[in-house]
C-alpha cells in the first residue's frame, strides 16, 4: 500500500503481481497516470488506490474475485471511461466512482 502514492509524474505502471494482495492508496495522486496497470488475481483491498489519477482513460483489467474492499477505488477519476469489469463483491463499494465525470459501465 501506498508504493506510488503522490507520485506525481508517474505515467505508466506496470502489472500488479498475483503475490500482492493489498493496494490500498497505491495511485493515490498519481496525477499523470492514464491508463490503470491489470491488477492481480490475489487483490483484496483496493481502498483508493486510483483517487485523483485525473488523466487515467481507461482501466483494462479486472478486478478480481478476492477484491473484498473498494471503497472510493476510482474516486476522482475524471475522465475514466468504458467498461470496468469487477469479479468481485465487495463489502466495501462505497464512493468507489465519486466525481468520475464520464459515462462508466461496470460489468460483473
Amino acid at each position: 500500500s501506498y508504493a506510488f502514492a503522490e507520485c506525481t509524474k508517474l505515467a505508466t505502471a506496470t502489472a500488479i503481481p498475483n503475490s500482492c494482495t493489498n493496494l490500498s492508496m497505491t495511485f493515490y495522486r498519481c496525477y499523470a497516470l492514464a491508463k490503470a496497470p491489470t491488477i492481480g488475481t490475489k487483490v483484496t483491498n483496493m481502498y483508493w488506490t486510483f483517487v485523483d489519477c485525473t488523466k487515467m482513460k481507461s482501466f483494462p483489467g479486472t478486478v478480481p474475485a478476492t477484491c473484498t474492499n473498494m471503497e472510493n477505488t476510482f474516486g476522482g477519476c475524471t475522465i475514466l471511461t468504458g467498461t470496468v469489469k469487477v469479479n468481485a463483491n465487495p463489502s466495501t463499494y462505497s464512493l468507489c466512482f465519486n466525481a468520475t465525470t464520464k459515462a462508466i459501465k461496470i460489468y460483473n
